[in-house]
């Protein structure tokens, strides 16, 4: 009986899996300070404050209820969002992201996230790099 309700409990978390999360995040790897507009704001992404919230949160410089502004400067990091499994195109919460430099303005949306992402480092960081 004993053995029964173990092979039952192994069982279950055999069957039972748990993706792990990721984080997208924005390195700005110039010498240059960065502008980064999203649609909807990113602190409207997360559902209580943590550290990560105020990170972004000290990094912002405007906003409606539509759009955040952030200022990412040289060798900076800005959260962008959290979620599960691994990056896709089939989940991004914003409608839009702009990186705005000096001189030009990079659009990233769903469907060219995948190219602008890198995983350098070991665990679940992507990072959005900016040279």
């Amino acid at each position: 009986m004993m053995k029964t309700k173990i092979l039952y409990l192994v069982l279950i978390f055999a069957l039972t899996s748990c993706d792990p999360g990721y984080r997208v995040i924005i390195f700005n790897r110039s010498s240059e300070e960065y502008y980064i507009k999203t649609n909807p704001p990113i602190e409207d992404l997360y559902a209580f404050k943590s550290l990560q919230y105020d990170s972004i949160i000290a990094r912002k410089i405007d906003s409606s209820k539509s759009e955040g502004l952030y200022r990412v400067k040289s060798k900076d990091k800005l959260p962008l969002y959290n979620y599960i499994g691994k990056p896709s195109e089939k989940y991004f919460p914003f409608n839009y992201i702009k990186v705005i430099t000096k001189n030009d303005t990079l659009i990233i949306d769903n469907k060219n996230l995948l190219k602008n992402i890198n995983k350098k480092q070991k665990g679940n960081d992507y990072f959005i790099e900016l040279n």
